[in-house]
């Protein structure tokens, strides 16, 4: 199947079979949490749902005290990772960055994304 028509159909939740589907992760654990597992975000190809862990992710939103954040994604988490096998994290990958010498290359940052708005050829 063609990989548009299998987007279409997981954002649609029709989709039922099992793909491998990347993502690059973000900074603020909350970018690799709230629109994959939030009951009915758009990234929650397995329509998983679970008003406790919508509950413990709004938390963590709710408050600047990190302590309390990582509390509760920890929290949220460990319960997702049992609740929803729909979805399994294979592993995660180690950010790598080539360039030419006649390009300044961007920071490297733990969520592999490519900044190129902080490229810029060498002097």
């Amino acid at each position: 199947m063609e990989f548009a028509a299998i987007l279409d159909q997981q954002t649609k939740h029709t989709f039922k079979d099992m793909t491998f589907v990347g993502w690059s992760g973000r900074v603020d654990p909350d970018g690799n949490t709230y629109d994959h597992v939030y009951s009915k975000r758009p990234f929650n190809d397995s329509s998983y749902s679970n008003a406790q862990v919508d509950k413990l992710l709004d938390d963590s939103r709710a408050t600047f005290d990190e302590a309390k954040r990582k509390d509760a994604l920890r929290k949220a988490e460990q319960i997702f990772v049992v609740d929803d096998p729909a979805r399994v994290w294979l592993g995660f990958g180690a950010a790598q960055l080539l360039t030419s010498r006649k390009v300044q290359a961007p920071p490297v940052y733990p969520d592999q994304i490519i900044r190129f708005q902080l490229m810029s050829m060498a002097k």
